[in-house]
């Protein structure tokens, strides 16, 4: 097909690209092929032959969307690269593939031409893809693609002739564009937020996003916020990383929340490792572009700190051993992180890998999941050599990042860089069931007693006689579990399984109790 000005320029197909072509470059509709080539720089045959739109444009695959698009309805195809004319003024600008390391493409940013910069920001679906830009380009990037994306889900799901199967397919697609504009909205009052990923086909099928609170290639502290399973871009995945931003003392800080991969969506999905070998790559690249990128933006590397929960800090010990570097490690509510030993982890120097255990926490049930030979080192054990952190009046396994908890506290210190603030304390050495329910006594109901016997001491009859009852059960409760730890291996599980009914039975009392009196504890 020839091209000629009217067939570009009469559907507007190229008017949206500013500075693609002046007047002055602009070929007449009816010059010949050689007059349109010396207009171009495009090479022609001697004898005429019709210029075609691979000697003049770039690949669909380099333009932006609406512009490929829009040559697609013309019948226009062919290839090239992303170009600021069709005339030879100004030399062509191709994007990295997305997998090219982090400080080349920052090397390659900087030694751009503002517009060139200007031009290669018109290929907005490429250009979020690449680690190592900064902060600023990523997030208009990926913002104008989530808003193309959105648009063009709606547009879909007016046709009403759409099956069944895939209206559901479009639906949940757009469901989680919203959840990725919803969350890079949050936090405004307290913090400019950057979308610094977006990935709609992520891995596993799963919608990839990567946000930040403050700006990381400036802040002289930043945190990543590594979540755990059952965290999407439709849930409020954003929650704790805001939290931490908030209790941060420090004065140039950032806190990036990432989902640039797939979570499992459940704890049966949790016991794969696929998840995290699928993840692996991408977050020891998402880590590497941070700091690529600050190194641009500030002449060094900043303190940077990476923070794993519960199946997440799986996916962050197999990045740092992967190419991922960190100043600071910290892991909470672990299965294990793939290592036997702190120092096996290269990413992190040593003395600088933290870890928080609730002794409640029922992640202890399968603290060896992802340890080596499912028999190793977990990262709350003292062999592992971690340091540990006082988590004492956090419990089960959602309460790490809880407002106003010594664990946030203690987090907060680490990611800021004031050491000498974390309350660190010895290593949990849980070893199981049996230690989880004795954590749970003291946890939940201790205080219980506690409460009831002030009442006794307050001369309260029904208090004391409750008193009386709650006191024998827990105290029954907790000898079933000494017991426990003496008996053979046969008898462990049915006297924890008596435990447990005995635990049942005082918590019933305890909620009788509550129910008869008109206090509440």
């Amino acid at each position: 097909m020839e091209i000629t000005r009217s067939s570009i320029f009469n559907h507007g197909a190229l008017q949206s690209l500013d500075g693609f072509m002046t007047s002055s470059h602009a070929t007449q509709p009816d010059a010949p092929a050689q007059d349109r080539a010396a207009n171009t720089g495009a090479a022609v045959p001697a004898d005429g032959t019709p210029v075609t739109r691979s000697s003049l444009l770039p690949p669909d695959s380099a333009l932006p969307a609406s512009i490929a698009l829009q040559l697609k309805r013309e019948g226009l195809d062919g290839a090239g690269q992303v170009q600021a004319g069709l005339g030879g003024g100004t030399p062509p600008v191709p994007i990295p593939a997305a997998d090219t390391d982090p400080s080349a493409v920052a090397t390659w940013w900087a030694g751009l031409s503002a517009q060139e910069q200007q031009l290669a920001g018109q290929d907005y679906a490429r250009l979020g893809q690449l680690r190592g830009l900064p902060a600023t380009v990523l997030d208009t990037a990926n913002r104008k693609r989530l808003d193309d994306d959105i648009a063009a889900t709606q547009q879909k799901l007016a046709d009403t002739s759409l099956s069944e199967t895939d209206r559901k397919t479009l639906q949940k697609r757009l469901d989680d564009d919203n959840g990725v504009k919803n969350a890079a909205s949050a936090g405004q009052a307290s913090a400019q937020v950057f979308l610094l990923a977006y990935s709609p086909d992520g891995t596993l099928g799963q919608t990839g996003a990567e946000i930040s609170f403050g700006n990381p290639d400036t802040a002289t502290d930043t945190a990543v916020v590594v979540p755990g399973t059952g965290a999407k871009v439709t849930s409020d995945f954003t929650r704790d990383g805001l939290t931490l931003y908030n209790k941060m003392g420090s004065d140039s800080k950032a806190v990036v929340v990432w989902l640039d991969g797939a979570e499992p969506n459940w704890v049966g999905d949790a016991v794969f490792d696929k998840w995290a070998e699928k993840d692996t790559a991408n977050m020891a690249a998402d880590l590497n572009g941070l700091r690529a990128a600050h190194q641009a933006a500030s002449g060094n590397g900043g303190h940077l700190t990476a923070i794993g929960f519960s199946y997440g800090s799986y996916i962050l010990g197999r990045a740092l051993n992967h190419g991922a570097n960190v100043d600071d490690a910290v892991f909470i509510g672990s299965p294990g992180v793939g290592v036997d030993h702190a120092s096996d982890l290269s990413g992190v120097p040593a003395g600088h890998v933290w870890n928080g255990q609730a002794g409640d926490d029922p992640i202890l049930l399968a603290k060896n999941r992802f340890t080596p030979r499912l028999s190793g080192n977990n990262p709350s054990d003292s062999d592992f050599g971690a340091q540990n952190f006082s988590v004492a009046d956090s419990h089960g396994h959602f309460q790490y990042y809880k407002d106003g908890s010594e664990s946030l506290t203690n987090i907060a210190d680490i990611a800021s860089g004031n050491y000498d603030a974390v309350h660190r304390v010895a290593a949990p050495d849980s070893h199981g069931p049996l230690d989880l329910l004795e954590d749970a006594f003291s946890a939940y109901l201790d205080p219980l007693k506690d409460t009831v016997n002030s009442l006794v001491h307050d001369g309260n009859a029904i208090g004391a006689a409750a008193g009386d009852v709650l006191n024998t059960v827990t105290d029954a409760a907790r000898d079933v579990l000494h017991a426990a730890e003496n008996a053979g291996s046969n008898a462990v599980n049915a006297i924890a399984d008596a435990a447990k009914d005995a635990l049942h039975t005082a918590e019933n009392i305890g909620n009788a109790i509550n129910k008869m009196m008109p206090w509440k504890w």
